[in-house]
């Protein structure tokens, strides 16, 4: 088993359907229940304790403005009055008991009230003025007076107190007076202040009392709308209770609740049928949990999902992270029968809030042999691919010598002899055929080989304006004779340096040059290049015929040839060709044409920039001709066809060479271990013993071992050749052997 992550949405692991439960809307009343009670006890208290400052305020407001300050203050002036008319009637007679009388009882209770009055300034009761508080005092020096009056134990101690009070009494009751009127004043003035703080006080009670009945009827209306909600929340969990349980009892899925030690607490039909046990059965859990345990675990896997459990009973917090693990095993039904499942696990808890794993099941059986089917039917078709590749390559290999015998030959023929002019034109015209011949097999072998996608080309760097300004100038002349302008429009701010196969990318190009001049007379062909953001965009416009748009789509089909493609003669595959090589550079290709009004090819290729790479040389320049012979290079040739072998010595001789021949591996052997040679040219395939033998002998020992081996073969499959240089190649070059390929073969040596 291999783990792996899943989906969101199987992060979210099934319980029972017995469970399933919507909590979010059970959980939500208490908590809206308990703040607005909350708030109405905190409100109840407020106004609790307004009501006792009220009250406090009443029963305050009422003591010291009613009972107190007022009420002591007027006793005392009543009482100075009644004092000095009881002085006036008992000093003319003193000797009346009854004014004696009345004169100890006036003094007295003038005495009671002045300490009446005096205790209650005391505790702070009445609050006076400095001037009030002065009067006060003054009030009080007369005091002795009135107690000596009171005190007298006989007639005349009496009468001489009496005598002796007598004196102030009219200023004291005038002080007295001012005293009552100050204090009353005063006494009222608080009152009126105690007044206003008890109205601020029922001020606030009663906004208290309208905040907490305007919270009670919140309260109502919250608590008649949590009662709907919880109605409507219960009515949608029924429904998704009911919902859910019916997409876990018609699931195709299996679902199943695990513990830790593999033991299933509940399953659903699909996983029970997916095992082949019968949902009737009731023993049905056991025997699907004797097919668990039967499964063979892999110990990552175990140990991720014990992991996870673990971590689900410490950290529950851990759950909501946790990936699911997805892994694929194979099981057996209960008849035996081998089973493929692709499971996906998660953690979760069960309803006593201990871990479990939730595991969902899928049966792949029959998707794994599908694909098995298609893999194999995708590698007979790679055998098939490969064989008609191979078949393409022999073919080639048969084809190409003959005809690149002819092409030697006339190319010795025009090197060595002296043709005249009409045997000149008949040789041009022979070697052209050949050429073309030569050119069809090519294009078989290149289109075969891009449509097996075995193309691997070396990415190298280069310049983006380089090497399609070199090209075009190679094919200048050619569109020039026949009166074509070539116009090259890149832009210096897109002469970049780019990497990446380089002949795959200019086949495209070669190929869409070639067929402007080829279709274009006495017109101008224009040549566009862009790059932007890793794709480059080339663009070839030609003023020729143009082609029917019911033809822009066929042309890129192999062997489907346009009207301008038969008058040429062509083959019809030189644009599949480029199609398939622009699509091996994730690219596109296609044409904007109308007919008698020229074609615009164009095709993009993603080509990423050159990492400070410096830009290669691009230009490609026929080599220079090679002066006369070194007679001291020893060349040996390797060829097994008498015609080829013949041409090619002749050639080499031509160019004052000496070159000794070898018909097949086994005499290139023999004569490369009798002798030291600086060139051998090793035809790769030849009777008796290969070209790639002969080159693994030779390389192992004797004199040669050093010497530059060039494999000469018609056979050019990429594979192929990549095994010919292993076995010890220097370079791998295609057939037919010209004299230009020959000169740059012995410049290297």
């Amino acid at each position: 088993m291999a783990a792996d992550e899943v989906s969101a949405g199987e992060k979210r692991a099934l319980r029972k359907p017995e469970s399933w439960q919507s909590g979010d809307s059970r959980d939500l009343f208490p908590k809206r229940l308990t703040g607005l009670v909350v708030l109405t006890l905190i409100a109840l208290t407020v106004l609790g304790g307004l009501a006792y400052s009220t009250y406090k305020g009443f029963q305050g407001n009422t003591y010291v403005a009613g009972e107190n300050s007022i009420w002591v203050v007027g006793q005392i002036e009543p009482s100075a009055l009644r004092y000095e008319r009881a002085l006036s009637r008992f000093l003319p007679d003193p000797g009346s008991s009854t004014a004696a009388d009345d004169l100890r009882v006036s003094s007295e209770l003038l005495l009671s009230r002045m300490n009446v009055v005096s205790v209650h300034l005391a505790q702070d009761q009445l609050e006076l003025t400095a001037e009030d508080a002065a009067l006060w005092v003054e009030v009080m020096t007369e005091r002795p007076q009135i107690e000596a009056v009171a005190d007298a134990d006989s007639a005349a101690s009496l009468q001489r107190a009496a005598e002796a009070a007598a004196a102030g009494a009219a200023d004291f009751v005038e002080t007295v007076r001012r005293f009552n009127v100050r204090a009353m004043l005063a006494a009222m003035d608080e009152a009126q202040d105690q007044r206003a703080d008890l109205q601020t006080t029922v001020v606030r009670f009663a906004t208290a009392s309208f905040v907490l009945v305007s919270l009670l009827i919140g309260a109502v209306w919250a608590m008649i709308y949590s009662y709907r909600n919880l109605r409507r929340s219960r009515a949608k969990s029924a429904s998704v209770r009911e919902s859910l349980d019916r997409s876990y009892r018609l699931s195709g899925e299996g679902i199943m609740t695990v513990t830790k030690s593999y033991r299933i607490v509940m399953a659903n039909p699909a996983a029970t049928r997916m095992f082949g046990i019968s949902d009737d059965d009731p023993d049905a859990l056991r025997q699907l949990e004797t097919q668990i345990r039967r499964i063979p675990k892999a110990p990552e896997d175990r140990a991720v999902l014990e992991g996870m459990v673990d971590a689900a009973a410490f950290e529950p917090e851990s759950m909501s992270r946790a990936k699911p693990l997805r892994t694929k095993f194979r099981a057996e039904r209960i008849d035996g029968s081998p089973l493929d499942v692709e499971a996906s696990i998660s953690v979760d808890r069960d309803e006593s809030g201990r871990p479990v794993l939730i595991a969902f099941l899928r049966d792949v059986t029959e998707q794994l042999a599908r694909e098995q089917e298609l893999r194999a039917a995708r590698d007979e078709a790679l055998q098939a691919v490969e064989a008609r590749l191979r078949f393409f390559a022999m073919m080639s290999h048969e084809m190409r010598t003959p005809i690149t015998g002819v092409i030697a030959a006339i190319d010795a023929i025009v090197a060595r002899a002296d043709p005249s002019d009409e045997q000149k034109r008949l040789l041009k015209l022979a070697d052209q055929s050949a050429k073309s011949a030569l050119a069809q097999i090519n294009n078989v072998l290149d289109l075969a080989s891009l449509e097996r996608g075995d193309a691997e080309v070396e990415r190298v760097v280069f310049n983006l304006r380089e090497v399609l300004s070199d090209v075009t100038e190679q094919y200048r002349p050619l569109a020039e004779q026949s009166g074509n302008r070539v116009v090259l429009d890149i832009p210096a701010e897109h002469s970049v340096d780019l990497k990446g196969p380089l002949p795959v990318f200019m086949r495209p190009f070669i190929n869409l040059l070639s067929n402007a001049i080829k279709h274009t007379v006495k017109g101008t062909i224009t040549v566009r290049a862009r790059f932007r953001e890793g794709e480059v965009a080339v663009e070839v416009e030609d003023t020729g015929p143009g082609i029917d748009e019911l033809f822009h789509e066929r042309i890129f089909e192999p062997f489907d040839m346009g009207p301008s493609v038969l008058k040429s003669g062509s083959s019809g595959l030189g644009l599949p060709i480029a199609r398939r090589a622009v699509e091996s550079l994730n690219g596109r290709i296609g044409v904007r044409s109308e007919r008698d009004l020229g074609s615009t090819f164009w095709f993009t290729a993603q080509i990423p920039l050159a990492d400070g790479a410096s830009v290669p040389d691009a230009s490609v320049s026929p080599p220079a001709a090679s002066s006369p012979g070194d007679a001291g290079i020893r060349i040996l040739l390797a060829e097994d066809n008498d015609l080829n072998r013949l041409l090619a010595s002749e050639m080499i001789s031509h160019l004052g060479y000496h070159v000794e021949e070898a018909r097949n591996g086994v005499e290139a052997v023999d004569l490369a271990m009798a002798g030291a040679y600086d060139l051998i040219l090793m035809d790769v395939n030849m009777p008796i013993m290969g070209g790639a033998e002969a080159t693994g002998l030779i390389r192992a020992e004797g004199p040669s071992k050093a010497a530059r081996i060039v494999g000469v073969t018609a056979f050019v499959a990429p594979d192929e050749a990549e095994k010919f240089r292993v076995c010890g190649m220097d370079e791998i070059i295609p057939k037919p052997l010209t004299s230009r390929e020959l000169n740059r073969l012995l410049d290297l040596t």
